[in-house]
């Protein structure tokens, strides 16, 4: 399963991504890279999920997910043209709003 969390600030992302990182570990699903720094958050884990921490912006177009997470501040507009168009790989897809 690939997932992105689209936050309006990457820190916003960044807090969510955090948040499922302590479910996976509450299911003794371990990670085996993770990618921080300013700009970047990812990680891998062993049962082969994926997960990315993105700010939404027009370059954020390209991304190809099964589950995205929303920040709810994220306009309509925008969800539309950008994170729907993403939110497509098979075999299954979802998407969550967080706050």
């Amino acid at each position: 399963m690939k997932g992105i969390v689209w936050g309006k600030t990457f820190a916003s992302a960044v807090d969510k991504l955090d948040q499922i990182a302590i479910q996976y570990e509450q299911l003794h699903i371990n990670p085996i890279r993770i990618i921080k720094s300013r700009t970047e958050y990812i990680i891998t884990y062993e049962n082969g999920d994926y997960w990315r921490a993105c700010c939404v912006n027009t370059s954020s177009r390209g991304y190809k997910c099964n589950i995205s997470y929303i920040d709810n501040s994220i306009p309509n507009e925008i969800i539309e043209t950008i994170i729907l168009p993403c939110t497509t790989s098979p075999p299954y897809q979802g998407i969550i709003y967080y706050q």
